[in-house]
């Protein structure tokens, strides 16, 4: 079951900026292996099926990537 970027963020926003860092590692590490691969809908027998994965985790990475923004900015610059 996928969940939606807005929760994914909401469920990884109490992490320090380090322990974003190995979250957006897996991601791109996902991400890739999905680019990588050959992938034929018309073979596909998941739900949610692989494109729609990829789709999703690619909305993560990019709310998690304002997350490390905001938490980096927090913990590191002096306003």
């Amino acid at each position: 079951m996928m969940i939606s970027p807005e929760m994914f963020v909401e469920l990884n926003k109490d992490k320090k900026y380090e322990e974003l860092l190995p979250v957006r590692d897996e991601l791109i590490q996902a991400i890739r292996e999905f680019e990588i691969e050959t992938y034929d809908p018309n073979l596909n027998t998941m739900h949610p099926s692989p494109d729609v994965i990829y789709q999703v985790r690619l909305q993560y990475l990019a709310k998690l990537c304002e997350l490390i923004c905001d938490k980096f900015n927090e913990e590191f610059e002096q306003w």
